[in-house]
């Protein structure tokens, strides 16, 4: 009886062992994952951003004074640009294949989300 508390014990204690390392495996991976660098737009350019599969694509952009930024819709859902603290003018309702523009004149940083859709976010940055 004593020999098989002490192999239930030490299968135990095998299983947690196992069970911390593949947590500590799968938060390790996940730490490992490089996260995206925002796009750089060169002056005077336009700048498009692509909305897809309930997603900003890029979803952050670093952009100089004066971006004219456009957002299209190619996802089927109809989506909204909406500016966090009305930043910029919010955007009308974008069916398939709508677009939406709005030229930055100041610095600063824009975050916007989908005003549909909230969980979908992004970032313009706009460098004087």
């Amino acid at each position: 009886m004593e020999r098989t508390r002490t192999v239930v014990g030490l299968a135990g204690v095998v299983a947690l062992v196992a069970a911390l390392f593949a947590v500590g495996a799968a938060v390790s991976s996940q730490e490992d994952e490089p996260v995206a660098a925002p796009t750089t737009v060169a002056a005077g350019a336009a700048f498009d951003v692509e909305i897809a599969e309930f997603a900003f694509g890029p979803a952050d952009a670093v952009v100089p004074v004066g971006t004219t930024v456009t957002w299209t819709n190619n996802d089927g859902f109809d989506h909204t640009i909406v500016a966090a603290n009305d930043a910029f003018p919010e955007s009308p309702s974008l069916g398939d294949g709508a677009t939406y523009s709005f030229t930055f004149t100041e610095p600063g940083t824009y975050p916007f989300i989908c005003g549909i859709h909230p969980q979908m976010r992004g970032t313009i940055v706009v460098e004087g």
